[in-house]
């Protein structure tokens, strides 16, 4: 046809962009899932410690609640004080790349609202994260 551009280019060459391509997004996503584990630990640490900190630990129940689920959590146990076990899964489906701090026990977010402790360690979290995040994204 008339005003066709045809382009002839070597396969082998495309398959070497095409391994660079899938090698990049490999590497990049092993970053941000570093990241992501990385600051989510963080926060978790950071609550369990407010607990600590704010005296809102009597059996150790809502501070053992706290953890970390991602993709690949099936199901999380805790115990209290008393040796008490509790199944503390969180209900979510979590995304590829991405993860939840929390926990189930009923009456945490009454102990979120007059001693903060799940808030404040994400906050502090907040700008690290996102500073690594465009770290990596920038690369």
């Amino acid at each position: 046809m008339a005003g066709d551009i045809t382009i002839t280019v070597d396969s082998a060459e495309v398959q070497r962009a095409i391994e660079k391509l899938k090698n990049w997004g490999g590497k990049k996503e092993r970053e941000i899932e570093q990241v992501v584990n990385d600051t989510a630990l963080a926060v978790n640490t950071g609550a369990r410690r407010n607990l600590y900190i704010n005296r809102s630990v009597i059996t150790n129940r809502l501070r053992s609640s706290v953890h970390i689920e991602n993709q690949k959590t099936q199901k999380y146990m805790y115990s209290n004080f008393h040796g008490e076990s509790f199944e503390g899964t969180l209900g979510y489906r979590v995304p590829k790349l991405a993860a939840i701090v929390g926990t189930n026990v009923e009456y945490a977010l009454s102990v979120e609202r007059r001693k903060p402790f799940l808030r404040p360690a994400a906050e502090v979290q907040r700008e690290p994260y996102k500073q690594k995040m465009i770290a990596i994204l920038r690369k």
